[in-house]
C-alpha cells in the first residue's frame, strides 16, 4: 500500500499520485474501478469530481465511484458544475 494511503485527501494532486502509484504496483495501464470512500472536508467536491472524471477521460480508470456518501452529497456539486 502507498505510504500516505490513510490520509483523507481527495485533491486532484493526491488522487493522481495515488492512481500512478497503484498502476505502478499493479503493473497495469488502467484500474477497473477507482473508488473513494468519504468526502474530504478540506477539498471541494467539485475538484474531486473533476479528478475522478479525468481518470476516466485519460483511460486510467474504467469507472469511478464513491462509497459511504449518498448521491446527494455529490450531486449538488455536479449540478453547479454543469449548470
Amino acid at each position: 500500500m502507498a505510504p500516505r494511503l490513510n490520509r483523507e485527501e481527495l485533491s486532484r494532486k493526491h488522487i493522481m499520485w495515488q492512481v500512478r502509484e497503484s498502476l505502478r504496483r499493479l503493473e497495469t495501464d488502467y484500474i477497473d474501478l477507482y473508488q473513494i470512500h468519504w468526502p474530504d472536508p478540506n477539498t471541494s467536491k467539485e475538484e474531486t469530481i473533476r479528478a475522478l472524471a479525468d481518470l476516466v477521460r485519460r483511460g486510467l480508470a474504467l469507472y469511478t465511484g464513491a462509497a459511504n456518501a449518498g448521491p446527494m452529497t455529490w450531486l449538488s456539486s455536479w449540478r453547479r458544475r454543469r449548470g
